[in-house]
This record gives C-alpha cells, structure tokens and sequence, in this order.
C-alpha cells in the first residue's frame, strides 16, 4: 500500500480530476484547517486520502502546519504554484521535533524545486532553534 495522500483545497476550490474520475467527491469543510478524511475502498491504493481545508487561502502555511501536527504520518502532497512552498514550510515545520531532529518524509506530486526551497528554509529555522536552545 501507497502513502496516503493529502489535497489542500481553498474554499469554492474544485476537487482534482483524479478525484472525480473515481467518483471520491464528498462534501468536505474546507474552512481553514479543517480535515475531512475520505476512505476509497480498493479505489486507489491507499488507505485514506486526507482533504486539507485552506478558507480562504490567507494562511496557507499555517493550515500545513496544524496538519501535520494533528495527523502524524507521511503522506503524498498534492500541490500546484501556489501551494507548493507553503506547503513545504509547514509540513517539516510543524513536523520537526527539535528534542531529537526528527521530521517527516513528504513526497509532493509537483513542483519539486519550490517544494526543496521551502524544506531548506524550514531546515535553517529547526536548526536555528534547535542551536537557541543549546547551552
């Protein structure tokens, strides 16, 4: 079995196509950082496929983040231009555990460049505080 996979919509945003070839169209709240969770049955070759509410789409970043620290686990990112950074930050963000370094292992369907740019930066901040923290 695959990773499970997360889509991050905005409200009134469309469900992707390979969403709806499936007939995987349920009424999801994508108010901000709410998370509906959608269980394909023998659909796809996972187990959930998790629906990411952004609102408005101002706080992209943080709806990653509150993600990532409620469902914790790796998963399959779906993103396009706009998601693809924020998205990065916020997942190794709000998944580092500065205690022992740990973090995820995201895999991001597109955009793979802003997807790096976003995990480096989140990688300088976890060490910066992981440092701050250090006698």
């Amino acid at each position: 079995m695959e990773k499970n996979i997360l889509i991050a919509l905005k409200e009134n945003e469309d469900f992707p196509s390979f969403l709806k070839e499936k007939h995987l169209i349920v009424d999801a709240d994508l108010s901000y950082g709410k998370i509906t969770t959608i269980y394909p049955f023998h659909v796809f070759p996972v187990e959930k496929i998790y629906i990411l509410g952004l609102g408005k789409g101002d706080r992209i970043k943080e709806a990653f983040i509150t993600f990532s620290k409620t469902i914790k686990e790796d998963v399959y990112v779906y993103v396009d231009e706009t998601t693809a950074y924020p998205a990065s930050l916020g997942l190794y963000y709000g998944a580092y555990q500065y205690k022992n370094k740990e973090t995820r292992d995201y895999e991001f369907s597109h955009c793979k460049e802003l997807v790096e740019k976003g995990k480096v930066m989140t990688e300088q901040i976890n060490y910066a505080s992981y440092k701050s923290d250090c006698p």
